[in-house]
């Protein structure tokens, strides 16, 4: 099932009604006046059939892009991963069961102490020796597992808080009816912080028995997100007489050993991947309060810290898809837009498109070409140059061409918008066979582009007949290698001329005559050619 972890962003997808309805009404209004000065003529008529499907091609794409951009901000997320987290640091919620079975007195053998107030002397210990750790001291919460669970004290460090809630402990300070340790649980796991970095546990102080029943599926939810979970039971497996709320009523209430046991069972068998997962300790045991401190922070035991593998099942983000999405449709946008033909066309700098879609690529290096390219297309070509150059350093440092490839390419797209045609050429020409087909094509366009513009016309013409050589139908292409070509021509044709000295001869005197009446008939022919052209313009007029 899809969620949104910002759906107020959902609402902006009302703004593409008015915004569709405004650009139909108008490109309906441009076409009209087209129609109505083409006239018949079959060409113009196929032109204004061919405009119309842009028009209408580039909104669709404009509209898709803004769509996809609005999910992408939404954050959307559908299905699960099991996630290795690596975490320090660490962080404790303990979570008391104070139902009235809790006021048994039967907490350790030969013992008149309640199993509540043994539950706050036992947790107190553990606090102490927190707070007294020298190399960690965990923040701590309190939670009361009575209805749905209440926070009682948030994550903190202060100890001192602590110990006076675990003082004023009892049974009285919920009134909601029976047992819900499951719930106290969750409520301990909502209480830990968003995306925290801390190896993450949660203490239950119970004697098992519960009337909800609801233990072992919150813990299961738990042991999902990565936190250890540690049950510690208090009382006598073979029971004592507790009254009821009514104050009147006994009945025998007993330590839920092996029901607390057969769950630890399960959920041991179900996530056998987990450093920790999940343990029963009886209080009463020798040793207990040291083995529950060596879970709950297991860097005292070592020399240094170390971080700690835990596996969590996080939902899929699906974010990047939209934003990928929403970035080749305003790319297609753009191109319906735009002239297809003429020597000043330089390839669009998406051509980055396609390397989201390889393996090979980390999503932070396809995010900052990315961000580079929007860059680009906003006209902050320092930006992008900024990004376009991290990108190759991270290429060169992983030894990754193909990437290496890309990023000089749109290194060398950013230096073109600024001018910087020598530099433009030095990295086009690291692109080489073995960069992708549509990308080399566009490196040889590009430099036919740039030294063109150089009117360095031969070399221009040898690139763009290298760039046919990968795509020989684009049109564009042709063209410019024919304009290339002409001007080649034309210096050549140049360069053959000459110019003679007049020769002393005899026939000076009638060759001088003969150029004189060539200028005059030139003359005459252009005054020719002006009144004429003054004839028309006044029938236009009329």
């Amino acid at each position: 099932m899809i969620s949104f972890d910002k759906p107020e962003f959902l609402f902006a997808l009302f703004a593409v009604i008015p915004s569709v309805s405004y650009t139909v009404f108008y490109i309906k209004r441009i076409t009209r006046s087209l129609g109505v000065l083409y006239g018949d003529d079959l060409l113009s008529l196929k032109k204004y059939a061919s405009l119309k499907k842009a028009l209408y091609g580039r909104t669709l794409c404009f509209v898709l892009a803004w769509t996809a951009l609005i999910f992408a901000l939404s954050n959307p997320s559908w299905g699960t991963s099991s996630v290795p987290v690596q975490k320090t640091g660490t962080a404790v919620s303990f979570v008391f069961d104070i139902s009235h079975s809790m006021n048994a007195e039967d907490a350790f053998p030969k013992s008149t102490m309640t199993r509540l107030s043994a539950s706050s002397q036992y947790a107190a210990i553990l606090v102490n020796r927190m707070h007294s750790d020298p190399q960690e001291r965990p923040a701590v919460s309190m939670v009361i597992a009575k209805g749905e669970g209440v926070l009682a004290l948030p994550f903190s460090e202060d100890y001192y808080s602590a110990s006076s809630f675990l003082s004023s402990l009892s049974s009285s300070l919920m009134t909601a009816p029976g047992s819900n340790i499951g719930g106290g649980l969750r409520c301990a796991v909502r209480s830990f912080p968003a995306n925290h970095a801390r190896y993450s546990t949660v203490l239950i102080f119970t004697d098992g028995d519960e009337t909800v029943s609801s233990l072992e599926e919150a813990a299961d939810e738990a042991l999902k997100y990565g936190i250890n979970i540690v049950l510690i039971g208090f009382g006598s497996v073979e029971g004592s007489q507790v009254v009821t709320g009514d104050g009147e009523t006994y009945v025998k209430t007993m330590l839920q050993e092996d029901t607390l046991k057969s769950i630890v069972k399960r959920l041991k068998i179900k996530y056998p991947l987990h450093t920790n997962a999940i343990h029963y300790i009886n209080a009463s045991d020798s040793g207990s309060a040291s083995k529950i401190m060596s879970i709950i922070n297991p860097f005292s035991l070592q020399s240094e810290k170390k971080a700690v593998i835990n596996y969590e099942v996080q939902p899929i983000r699906r974010h990047s898809l939209f934003l990928l999405l929403s970035l080749a449709f305003f790319t297609a946008g753009i191109l319906l837009s735009e002239s297809h033909a003429g020597i000043k066309k330089v390839f669009s700098i998406f051509l980055i498109i396609p390397l989201f879609f390889s393996c090979s690529v980390s999503f932070n290096d396809g995010a900052e070409l990315l961000q580079g390219s929007i860059y680009w297309h906003q006209g902050r070509y320092q930006n992008a140059t900024v990004s376009f150059l991290q990108v190759i350093e991270s290429a060169v440092s992983e030894k990754n061409e193909q990437l290496l490839f890309y990023g000089v390419y749109n290194l060398a797209a950013t230096y073109m918008k600024q001018n910087e045609q020598d530099s433009a050429l030095q990295k086009l020409a690291i692109i080489d066979e073995q960069a992708p087909a549509h990308l080399l094509f566009a490196s040889y366009y590009n430099s036919g582009v740039i030294e063109y513009e150089k009117k360095n016309y031969k070399k221009a013409a040898e690139y763009f007949k290298n760039a046919l050589k990968l795509q020989n139908e684009n049109i564009d292409a042709k063209i410019n290698l024919e304009l290339s070509l002409l001007h080649i021509e034309s210096e050549q044709k140049t360069s053959s001329m000459t110019i003679s000295p007049l020769s002393e001869s005899k026939d000076s005197n009638s060759a001088q005559d003969a150029i004189f009446s060539i200028i005059r008939e030139n003359e005459q022919n252009r005054w020719k050619n002006q009144h004429m052209e003054n004839s028309s313009e006044g029938g236009l007029d009329h």
